[in-house]
């Protein structure tokens, strides 16, 4: 599911951005519906049915995965070539280590209050990365960068 997810929702951006919509638009429209795809999740703890679950699991999977596709292909509009992969691992690197620490705090919160708690986390998560990325970037348009300033922080 996470393959069909990854080209089914790198197509539909690729496909509104071809039918004229501007990329902010068919890249923010293609996360919302991603975001939206995985928000069901949080139903899984209260869900009795094996395949319920598995499709649950499967359509979130799809639109993770259909999320990565499209945060990966901003990062390319956002920096300059050269910049591309220092920008997208520095990126990788944060979101390793926020990773670790949900990790981390996950063992706390089920064995305190069960897993309910991280499933609802789980569904919201990537309703406020978009809130973030649309706060941050309200427009996405190449970042400036004078004298190769991304390449001197690394």
């Amino acid at each position: 599911m996470s393959d069909i997810g990854s080209i089914f929702f790198g197509w539909l951006a690729t496909t509104l951005m071809k039918n004229g919509w501007c990329e902010n638009r068919a890249r923010k429209l293609t996360l919302l519906i991603c975001a939206i795809s995985v928000t069901p999740i949080y139903l899984i703890p209260s869900v009795h049915s094996y395949a319920g679950v598995v499709a649950m699991l499967a359509l979130a999977t799809a639109a993770h995965q259909g999320w990565s596709t499209n945060v990966y292909a901003m990062s390319t509009t956002l920096f300059p070539g050269g910049t591309v992969a220092t920008a997208t691992g520095m990126g990788g690197f944060l979101g390793g280590m926020i990773s670790m620490g949900v990790a981390a705090a996950t063992g706390y919160v089920v064995a305190t209050f069960g897993y309910r708690p991280m499933f609802i986390f789980a569904s919201c998560s990537y309703l406020i990365g978009l809130i973030v990325i649309h706060l941050i970037m309200p427009v996405l348009r190449p970042i400036e960068l004078k004298n190769d300033q991304l390449a001197t922080v690394v």
